[in-house]
């Protein structure tokens, strides 16, 4: 019997590498019809989507297998046809140094967004406000609010960012992250998200939260409240979005009470 194939393309060679590592471990461990590739895009997502949209017979895994020796020998035998499902994570900072026009970065977002819009085609794609380690900042302060809703997306804004994120000790090492922390990173996001979407999560179901959810929708609030206006974003990590879309509400209860030993699933 075949196993199913996900693949999982990041940015990065290190931290995204890590983080979905942990995910394995977590989410996808009780899954063992499943096998997962994360594999590199080297920094060059939008450039990925830029070569598919100027030739419609070009694939996601072909231009992926392109990119270095590494790839190149995690595909080996593989082909579009080989993945169920292709998800790709994407920091907004890393497009933004890559293209400072105001107006050529939206036109290449919704360019990014329109191709990478279904995992069982060329990808879905998740965005990460500003970068990666969104994830691992998470302070909230006695009243309940953030003490940091925002970041600037100038360089010097980036660079500052990276270091103040780096110091929260509790999240810092992404391979380390149990159940536990994961259930605080998603009430977390849960809180977030709904802040910035205008959400009453508590008096909705899991379904239409995560409808309420979806990249594109994101990303429109983002340009809209925070990018367009102030060349801002609103901090958000794509790891729980992906995380609450993947996973139905039983599911995520199954990971977090699995059954004792001589019980049956």
């Amino acid at each position: 019997m075949h196993k199913r194939k996900i693949a999982f393309i990041v940015e990065g060679e290190k931290r995204e590498q890590k983080i979905f590592y942990n995910i394995q471990q977590i989410f996808f461990k009780e899954q063992t019809e499943l096998e997962i590739f994360t594999l590199s895009a080297k920094g060059n997502i939008y450039m990925l989507a830029q070569k598919i949209k100027a030739d419609a017979y070009t694939d996601t895994i072909e231009l992926l297998r392109e990119l270095g020796k590494e790839e190149a020998k995690q595909l080996e035998g593989l082909t579009r046809d080989s993945f169920q499902e292709i998800y790709l994570f994407f920091d907004y900072d890393g497009h933004t140094n890559n293209i400072s026009n105001v107006a050529e970065r939206q036109q290449a977002m919704e360019d990014m967004l329109k191709i990478f819009d279904n995992e069982t085609e060329q990808g879905k794609l998740y965005i990460s406000y500003p970068m990666v380690e969104a994830l691992r900042d998470i302070t909230v302060m006695g009243n309940g609010c953030y003490t940091r809703c925002s970041a600037g997306l100038q360089l010097d804004n980036m660079r500052q960012y990276k270091r103040e994120s780096a110091g929260n000790r509790t999240y810092e090492h992404f391979k380390k992250y149990n159940w536990e922390k994961w259930k605080e990173i998603l009430s977390y996001y849960g809180k977030r998200i709904s802040c910035l979407m205008n959400l009453s999560a508590d008096d909705m179901s899991h379904a239409e939260f995560v409808e309420c959810i979806e990249t594109g929708k994101i990303y429109e609030k983002q340009y809209l409240q925070y990018i367009q206006p102030h060349n801002k974003v609103f901090i958000l990590s794509a790891f729980p979005q992906f995380i609450l879309e993947y996973f139905k509400e039983e599911a995520l209860y199954q990971i977090a009470n699995p059954p004792l030993k001589g019980e049956h699933k």
